[in-house]
């Protein structure tokens, strides 16, 4: 499986980097809610952010390698919808699974994705 990505709000990713795991599934769902944590794959990211264009937070793009979250006990698994997965757990923060934490800019009240292509 190639590399994929988990959109986060920037404070929750600091909080999550404190206690070792990230366990929110998507923005302002607890993993406890849904039992996995959203991500997709590098070519959606743009398609994704857009939903978080009304966030008044800073935003980040989690890039994860799925072979590493496996190795780390946490299973990865394609949803129903292509290119999308679901982690099921909680995501460890200090973990090779974590490739890259990539700030995301803001222009024009709009979210820019950031090119992802060296992750690739």
């Amino acid at each position: 499986m190639t590399r994929i990505a988990h959109i986060a709000i920037h404070d929750d990713w600091v909080a999550a980097r404190r206690l070792g795991e990230y366990e929110v599934s998507t923005r302002g769902v607890p993993l406890a809610d849904t039992g996995f944590i959203q991500a997709v794959a590098l070519d959606r990211v743009g398609e994704v952010l857009r939903g978080y264009d009304d966030s008044r937070f800073a935003v980040l793009i989690v890039v994860l390698e799925p072979g590493e979250l496996e190795t780390a006990g946490v299973t990865v698994r394609a949803s129903g919808d292509p290119g999308s997965f679901h982690i099921d757990g909680a995501l460890p923060t200090e973990t090779a699974a974590v490739v890259a934490v990539v700030p995301v800019d803001r222009r024009d009240g709009a979210l820019v994705p950031p090119d992802l292509s060296s992750f690739a």
